[in-house]
């Protein structure tokens, strides 16, 4: 089954988010050069396309973002919105396109625990902290939090090219290759969040952009309540394998990439 964790995982969190639709392919170092320079002699304001209430927000409250995934490719554009929801322990997420989701929890102790969720299944498929740990996975908090890509990243391998203020905010651009694939990013450290991201591949270009951002009190895009997600079937990873003959268990291991008949 860890092919199957590591597969269910490449759909977590904005780093792995484009290992699901996107094969990683190396991008010519001529290319990413030519991209890095256009991105660093760009003057354009990015701060003051941002939405107007982000300088309210605390990173320390609970928030609720809304983002739209854009796709270009041969010539044809694509969009749909993903969902962001932050507590100080929790995240959720929610990909309209899949129409799958994710929670993530850490309890006291610092042990996370993942589900991922599946809508139109109205399944809840939970992995405990051995279930990662099996596999090599280590979520870092640091990274969830930011929920689309990997704060540590940025001044290494993303490079820092300049910084902007507009809307109350500051905001800081990064540019740099990640997994032999040109990135961009617009970063807010106040909120501790990515307010853009580009992905540039060979053959299609990925953009994913903050429209809305606030206190999850004040918004109507609302996560699963408890009732509803105790309404839905509860899986355990682990116990996958011994449940093929259940024709929902078969659709949900097809969508994660486990149906691989190893015993």
């Amino acid at each position: 089954m860890a092919r199957a964790l590591q597969g269910a995982l490449a759909y977590s969190g904005f780093t792995f988010r484009f290992l699901e639709y996107f094969a990683m392919k190396a991008i010519p170092a001529a290319l990413t050069l030519a991209l890095l320079t256009a991105c660093a002699s760009s003057n354009h304001k990015i701060a003051s396309s941002l939405p107007g209430n982000l300088h309210y927000l605390s990173s320390s409250s609970p928030l609720a973002c809304v983002f739209e995934k854009m796709v270009i490719e041969a010539g044809k554009e694509s969009k749909s919105t993903w969902n962001f929801w932050r507590w100080p322990n929790r995240i959720e997420t929610r990909d309209e396109m899949s129409q799958q989701g994710e929670i993530w929890q850490k309890d006291a102790g610092g042990r996370i625990f993942y589900t991922r969720l599946f809508y139109p299944e109205r399944v809840a498929l939970e992995y405990m902290p051995g279930d990662l740990a099996a596999t090599g996975v280590e979520p870092h908090w640091e990274q969830l939090e930011a929920g689309l890509l990997d704060p540590r990243q940025l001044g290494a391998r993303l490079r820092l090219l300049g910084k902007e203020y507009g809307s109350g905010l500051n905001l800081e651009r990064y540019a740099g290759t990640l997994d032999g694939i040109a990135t961009e990013v617009d970063w807010l450290p106040s909120l501790r969040l990515p307010s853009r991201i580009t992905k540039r591949f060979p053959e299609r270009l990925v953009i994913l952009a903050m429209r809305d951002c606030r206190e999850l009190s004040k918004t109507q895009t609302q996560p699963l309540s408890s009732q509803e997600l105790d309404s839905y079937r509860h899986i355990d990873f682990s116990d996958l394998g011994d449940m093929e003959s259940d024709p929902k268990v078969q659709r949900i291991m097809e969508l994660t990439g486990s149906h691989h008949h190893e015993h």
